[in-house]
């Protein structure tokens, strides 16, 4: 399955738009493989990118005073951005 296609998997079901839409959406993107607890980008830093899960998962996880907290926690077919 193309990227194109798992978007509009994906986002098809809540909004209805032409398919070039998820072709050119796909084409604007950059496919990458990173191995398992990779940082994709440090706390406070600007949002540069917007990260959609082909296969596998991530998490948004914040400092807390003394702790880590997982505060957002995404799969396949899913977002993956900061707020």
């Amino acid at each position: 399955m193309t990227l194109a296609e798992r978007l509009a998997m994906t986002l098809g079901k809540e909004m209805q738009v032409p398919e070039d839409v998820w072709v050119n959406l796909a084409a604007a993107g950059t496919c990458i493989d990173v191995p398992k607890e990779t940082v994709i980008k440090e706390s406070h830093r600007l949002e540069s990118s917007l990260t959609f899960l082909v296969r596998g998962s991530g998490a948004i996880v914040l400092w807390n005073a003394s702790q880590w907290v997982c505060v957002d926690l995404c799969y396949e077919d899913d977002f993956l951005c900061d707020y």
